[in-house]
């Protein structure tokens, strides 16, 4: 799919490094929408990455990577990412799998490696629809994995396998799995995360890794390398080769978005104003926003000569059409009591315009000297009418026998300590 180019693999310091990935930016950016339509990268930019030797950050020093922290990996993937998404995720996972494969036994290090130092490697580290039996000299691996990013320019493939431990991957060779593709999707197409197939495939025992002891127990990556990234168990690295490209495409989110203001014109314009930069600092790693003056209560007051708002006429009409429809009509329902209900828009009774029927409920006891609380608005109907007091919020006391303000203490032969009952009304649900 793509012609071998010449590898810049002279030892360079992080910087310059960094400057390099900096530098091919620009050209990924124009081939970035190349890229979603193809599926997958183009050949163009595939090329131009290999060729700057940024794959080899990953690549163990023994078959040539170069010596330095496997953090710069993510820095390069994050600046990729910027300009490219596709390419910045792309370049992410085969570095994490070029570091990854230092932790397999040297057999299966060699037969990656030792030909090419730049090979790829892709991966689907969920076991999937597959099974793994046990042979002579290894297992019999058959199934289908997802979303293996970057699979189409990689010679190798990183394979979660069951029933052999707690977790294990194992190395397949291209030659034994077929790529299916089925990434058809409506973001990072260019990532051409399609799926794996690999029907009853040999793998012998020296490609399968037990990704629990791996830098935990197991210390073959840290005798053959002696590199700081091997002393680490996996999962303590592990997911940041995604997380750098996230934050690179969130970055280059905030630089189409200031490029796009960039030269608009007229007075007020959104690109100088101090709010814009402040508020893109903060998700690219900026400080944080700086807290916003709030008008105390009470300061804001309009000017004298500012002229008023003129009132909406909307509300007013309202008030007419209700107030000329005339008193209202509640009908009479047995055991429901009804409180007098005067004509509709009296103004010191205008809570009343929707009135609600008091349902008679179980009765309570008040204790004496019990605080009372305002009850809502059409409770509040009952405290006009003889014989009703609130007893607490929304609740009224009424004796049915008197029409007076006072309640009747009503006895209680069962409950001797409780002097005084009241019936509870309770408003409508």
């Amino acid at each position: 799919m793509s012609t071998k180019v010449e590898i810049r693999a002279e030892p360079a310091p992080p910087a310059e490094l960094l400057a390099r990935a900096s530098a091919l930016a620009p050209a990924l950016r124009e081939r970035a929408a190349e890229a979603e339509e193809l599926r997958r990268l183009p050949d163009a930019s595939f090329d131009a990455l290999m060729a700057t030797g940024l794959y080899r950050i990953a690549v163990p020093v023994r078959f040539g990577g170069l010596d330095v922290d496997y953090s710069l990996a993510l820095d390069v993937a994050e600046e990729l990412a910027r300009a490219c998404p596709a390419t910045g995720w792309c370049y992410g996972l085969w570095a994490a799998h070029a570091w990854l494969i230092g932790y397999w036994p040297l057999l299966a290090q060699e037969e990656v490696f030792i030909g090419d130092p730049d090979t790829l490697a892709a991966s689907s580290l969920n076991t999937g629809k597959s099974t793994c039996v046990p042979v002579d000299g290894g297992y019999r691996l058959s199934g289908r994995w997802e979303f293996s990013s970057g699979c189409d320019f990689s010679d190798w493939v990183m394979l979660g396998v069951p029933g052999i431990g707690e977790r294990n991957w194992a190395l397949v060779p291209k030659a034994d799995f077929q790529i299916v593709d089925t990434w058809f999707v409506s973001g990072l197409r260019g990532s051409g995360s399609k799926d794996i197939v690999v029907d009853d495939a040999f793998v012998p025992s020296h490609r399968v890794l037990d990704v629990t002891t791996a830098g935990d127990g197991d210390w073959t990556g840290w005798d053959l390398h002696e590199q700081t990234r091997y002393r680490a168990p996996i999962p303590a690295l592990l997911g940041w080769d995604l997380v750098a490209p996230m934050i690179g495409i969130a970055r280059g989110m905030t630089d189409e978005f200031i490029g796009r203001l960039s030269g608009t014109t007229g007075a007020g314009r959104t690109a100088e104003s101090e709010a814009v930069p402040i508020r893109l600092s903060h998700p690219a790693g900026g400080p944080p926003n700086p807290p916003v003056p709030r008008l105390r209560r009470g300061r804001c007051r309009p000017r004298p000569d500012a002229p008023r708002r003129p009132r909406n006429p909307g509300p007013r009409r309202s008030r007419r059409r209700i107030l000329s429809a005339g008193p209202r009509q509640v009908p009479p329902r047995p055991g429901v009591c009804h409180p007098t209900v005067p004509p509709v828009g009296q103004p010191h009774l205008r809570h009343q315009r929707r009135p609600r029927p008091l349902r008679f409920g179980r009765a309570a006891t008040l204790p004496p000297g019990r605080p009372r609380r305002r009850p809502p608005g059409h409770a509040a109907h009952g405290l006009r009418r003889p014989g009703l007091r609130t007893v607490g919020f929304g609740r009224i006391d009424i004796d049915p026998t008197s029409a007076s303000t006072t309640p009747q203490p009503m006895s209680n032969a069962s409950n001797p300590s409780n002097s005084e009952q009241w019936t509870n009304v309770h408003p409508p649900d």
